[in-house]
């Protein structure tokens, strides 16, 4: 499930301070509810297969990637921000390439693809040529 920042907000200083009780139970909870509700409609016995969960929240992904409030998508998904209004991989600075959710779109194959995007246009750039 998807999830914004607004409800992790209140762990916040805890979770950089490394206080991340209260935070692991809420996390644990929301992911237990959801195990049982899968449970209860397409997968019985799912929480018996489990042998370790986890669960990642815009928490997370702030410790990890840095992005404002856990951003897994760039900026925000609306018709204005896509495609041929995205900034892309090339900057009007010389030698300066983007590869990212928040160049290209956001999610894990666009954001594959603009690291392919990025890497071709480099290699042209630089004259690589194909042998």
């Amino acid at each position: 499930m998807l999830s914004g920042y607004e409800p992790w907000k209140r762990f916040e200083d805890d979770y950089f301070a490394g206080r991340k009780d209260a935070y692991r139970r809420e996390k644990a909870r929301i992911a237990r509810t959801l195990i049982k509700k899968a449970e209860e409609s397409v997968l019985p016995g799912l929480s018996s297969m489990i042998a370790v969960m986890d669960a990642a929240t815009p928490l997370t992904n702030v410790r990890y990637t840095g992005n404002p409030q856990g951003a897994i998508y760039g900026f925000e998904q609306t018709v204005g921000n896509t495609y041929m209004n995205q900034i892309g991989n090339v900057t009007p600075l010389p030698g300066l390439y983007v590869s990212s959710a928040w160049s290209s779109g956001g999610g894990y194959m666009p954001t594959i693809v603009s690291g392919l995007s990025t890497a071709t246009r480099l290699l042209k750039d630089f004259g690589y040529k194909k042998s």
